[in-house]
């Protein structure tokens, strides 16, 4: 299948309101780009919404509900109450938003890989092979925002549970303390 995205999406679990023909269903999203959205109604008993109808997103950005975009789009994939939306013309504040939302998502994603890069150069350098390392992303809500990342050495796992700010923190400063103090106990604790 030919891929036809005009833009890369982002992986976002956040939530938001979509409305169509004088319905409203609270929904989940999965992905998101300056273009379009993927998003999983929580109402699984939601019919099909036929592709080329039309519909709004409403996306909030922060967790007190104060800042939000509202987003008219298209349906151009409707499966399981999962829809695929495509944006009509996104512009002034609503555009801002999606622009902040994607810049912080990439911001995290950013940061959790060099974490992740560091992880793996400790791991090495004590002699500890890792086979695998997983980022679970954390709740939507900044005071739970709690991400995990999960190291895997054969039969062994340690995890590192650090905040949103600990990411960023790590990301700006290239190599923050804090989170990197916690990336070495997860390595050691692998020794075991």
């Amino acid at each position: 299948m030919e891929e036809k995205r005009r833009s890369r999406r982002i992986n976002y679990l956040g939530t938001g309101w979509l409305s169509h023909q004088g319905s409203r269903y609270f929904c989940r999203l999965e992905n998101i780009s300056l273009h379009g959205a993927r998003v999983g109604l929580k109402d699984a008993s939601v019919g099909p919404i036929p592709r080329g109808e039309s519909c709004s997103l409403r996306l909030y950005q922060d967790a007190d509900g104060q800042q939000y975009g509202d987003f008219r789009a298209q349906v151009v994939r409707f499966e399981s109450a999962v829809a695929g939306l495509e944006f009509y013309e996104v512009e002034g504040t609503s555009k801002d938003v999606l622009e902040d939302i994607i810049r912080k998502e990439q911001y995290l994603y950013d940061g959790a890989h060099k974490i992740i890069d560091l992880a793996r150069e400790v791991a090495e350098f004590r002699g500890i092979t890792l086979t695998d390392v997983h980022f679970d992303r954390g709740e939507l809500i900044p005071e739970r925002e709690i991400h995990t990342l999960r190291f895997f050495a054969g039969e062994r796992t340690s995890n590192v549970h650090l905040h949103r700010m600990d990411i960023e923190e790590f990301y700006d400063k290239d190599g923050a303390v804090p989170a990197s103090r916690e990336i070495h106990k997860a390595i050691d604790r692998l020794h075991g």
